[in-house]
């Protein structure tokens, strides 16, 4: 399980995994200058085998599940509020 906890509203955030049922947290922020001291996560999405997560200053950031290593998409994106997946039918 992976979430985003923030030291308060739209301060101090980061990115935590667990693999232990949430017994214990571990940082997950590889590739990120975490704690982001005017930010958070907003929200996660995942398709496929990709962990998407809107920041709250509108960043969008991804990272394979397989090796936790955050990257900004398309860069500079910002004005991100939420992001959707499209099956397409056929």
């Amino acid at each position: 399980m992976i979430l985003g906890p923030a030291g308060s509203v739209d301060r101090d955030g980061r990115i935590e995994v667990t693999w232990d049922g949430g017994r214990t947290w571990q940082d997950a922020s590889a590739g990120l200058a975490t704690p982001w001291r005017n930010h958070m996560v907003e929200r996660f999405a995942q398709v496929d085998d990709l962990l998407y997560a809107v920041l709250s200053n509108g960043e969008l950031i991804a990272t394979s599940l397989a090796k936790i290593t955050w990257k900004s998409i398309l860069p500079p994106a910002t004005g991100v509020h939420a992001i959707t997946y499209l099956v397409s039918g056929g």
